[in-house]
This record gives C-alpha cells, structure tokens and sequence, in this order.
C-alpha cells in the first residue's frame, strides 16, 4: 500500500480512538460558512482513502497532470494532520484536574499527537519531490534521521550523568540527579516495562527548562524535600511492572506547560541553572537542526519575561557567592 494510502488509513484509526469519534457523533461545525458534521467529515476521508487505495492496487500509468495532483493531495493531508494535531493538543492541555490528567482517554490524545508528527513526516518524505516542502507559508515540518535521535539522547544521559559527578553546590547536584534519574527513567527504563509509552523529542528541551522552574519555584517555597521526594516516587512508579503512566513529567511539572505565571520564575532557578550549565550542561547547549539542543540562557530570559524583578540581585555566583544565598540555596 502507497504511504497516502497507509498514513490515511492509520491515523483516522488513531484519531477515532483517542477523541471518541464514530459515524454516530453529533457534534458539527461552522466550516468556511456552512455546517459540517464530524461524520461528513470522516466520511469523506474515507471516500478518498478508498479512491487511494483502489490506485494503489491498480497502478495505473499516470500523467505529470495526474501526479502533481497526487502530490497536492499529499500536502493537503500533511495540512489536515498538522491541524488535527494542533486541535488534540489543546484538548490535552485542556486538562483540567487529576482525575483528567490520569485517564487514560488524556494519554491516548499524546499518542495520537506524537503519532502524527511520525506520519507526516512520512508524507514529507513521499512528497518530497514537489518543489514546494512547506504546509503553508508559515509551516515547515525538518524530519529528524534516526540515527541523530540515537546519538542526542544518548548524549543527554551522558551529559546528565557527568553533570551530576561534577556538581560542587549541594542544590545544583540535587537538582542535576533528580534530572538524571528523570531522564533515565522516562525515556529508558520505563520503555522496558511499557514499550507502548510514544513521546515526542522535540519538547524534551521544554520538559528539562519546566523540571528546572519548578525545583527553583518549590525552593522558594519552602518546601523543595519534599517536592523531590514526591518527582523520586513518580520515577519509581513509571519503572514498575505494573506502570500504565504515560506522562511525560510529574502532574505538577505538566502543570506548567499550560502557562507560566510570575511566582512560578524565581531567581533560585536563574541561579541554579547557571550551576548545572557551568558543571557541564554547556555540552547540550547550542543549536542543531532541529531544535533538540538547549539554549544556556533560556531560564533567565524566561525569569525576565514573567518576574523580572527577580532579578534585580543577580549577578553570576562564581563572582559574587552571596547571589547564593539570596536565592535561597544552599540554606
């Protein structure tokens, strides 16, 4: 079966599943000024994945007229998978209580979401002799070689494991090995007891820059033991036998991926990062073609987008130590 052929047929399966969608749903929308419902929707996907495959099992002889076409259709299914993807991560970000965030329905909407990137990556390549590799203007989707994935997350373990061996401040090498175990747990240990657990790369960068604002936040609340007691239960929980969690982060991480507040920057996290980058995170920062590496002054721009009187105190600690203490580390 041609790539349109499987990439269709697979994803409106997965789409079904996570969001709950059948020929008998009644939900409906004003599209472009008239009314469409999700089975209309649905059923003219399926219409077209049936004229697809029939040319696939026929293998006609086809004129340039006749593939260019097919080459639209396969940017056009490109764009509808990219806003199908858009619409089931706001349904999951939308989450609203733990009660949502362990369902399962939640976990399967993240699936669906990483799944898609695969599949349009893989229409990527099947188009990828039209002139045109872009979605729209504004869109470009960069397919990441197997291989590179491999060696980047190879060298984020290592780096996490050298960071931690480096740490002299007591805070930075608590912090650096809760990432450490985080990292090996999520993306490696738990892969053994749940090899259905999908996650998406690119926002591992993200992920590490929130685990890091939320150490800093809980700091300076206070109540930082018992935050890293609870972020170690959660890894020891995701590496069980009977483990079904497919978050990628503990709820109160996750949390801040819906939006930072003021209170959520403090300079204990400014400060704490500037540690681990100066320990020998610096390894993993910089910039690769596709985004997967960190950006060394990433927390500090964050502190002065959103609290930036934070700041006011900081300077760098290996010149001025006291900025340690006014962060609240080291206490």
């Amino acid at each position: 079966m041609c790539p349109i052929c499987n990439c269709l047929k697979s994803y409106l399966c997965r789409v079904e599943q996570a969001c709950g969608l059948s020929a008998h749903t009644g939900s409906h929308f004003i599209f472009r000024g008239h009314t469409m419902k999700i089975y209309d929707a649905e059923l003219h996907l399926k219409k077209l994945l049936a004229y697809v495959q029939d040319l696939a099992e026929s293998k006609p002889n086809m004129y340039k007229k006749s593939k260019d076409r097919l080459k639209d259709i396969s940017n056009t299914c490109n764009q509808v998978i990219l806003l199908i993807s858009d619409i089931l991560q706001e349904e999951l970000l939308n989450t609203a209580d733990e009660a949502e965030f362990a369902d399962m329905k939640s976990a399967d909407i993240s699936s669906c979401i990483d799944f898609a990137e695969n599949e349009i990556d893989r229409l990527k390549k099947f188009s990828s002799t039209n002139q045109s590799q872009h979605v729209d203007n504004n869109t470009h989707t960069v397919k990441i070689p197997s291989e590179y994935k491999k060696h980047i997350m190879a060298k984020y373990g290592n780096t996490f494991f050298a960071v931690n061996e480096k740490c002299k401040n007591t805070d930075a090498e608590e912090l650096s090995d809760i990432l450490c175990r985080w990292f090996r747990g999520r993306f490696l240990e738990s892969l053994k007891m749940n090899p259905n657990f999908r996650y998406s790369i690119k926002k591992i960068p993200n992920w590490i820059y929130l685990i890091v604002v939320a150490y800093g936040k809980h700091v300076a609340n206070y109540d930082k033991d018992v935050w890293l007691h609870n972020f170690q239960s959660w890894i020891d929980s995701i590496t069980s036998e009977k483990s079904f969690d497919k978050s990628v982060v503990p709820k109160d991480v996750y949390e801040l991926s819906k939006g930072l507040k003021q209170d959520d920057l403090t300079l204990a996290s400014v400060v704490v990062w500037d540690m681990l980058i100066n320990s020998g995170l610096s390894e993993m920062c910089g910039k690769d073609d596709y985004g997967l590496m960190l950006d060394s002054d990433y927390i500090f721009n964050l502190c002065a987008k959103y609290n930036p009187s934070e700041l006011d105190p900081y300077t760098d600690y290996r010149e001025d130590p006291s900025v340690i203490s006014l962060a609240l580390l080291n206490r």
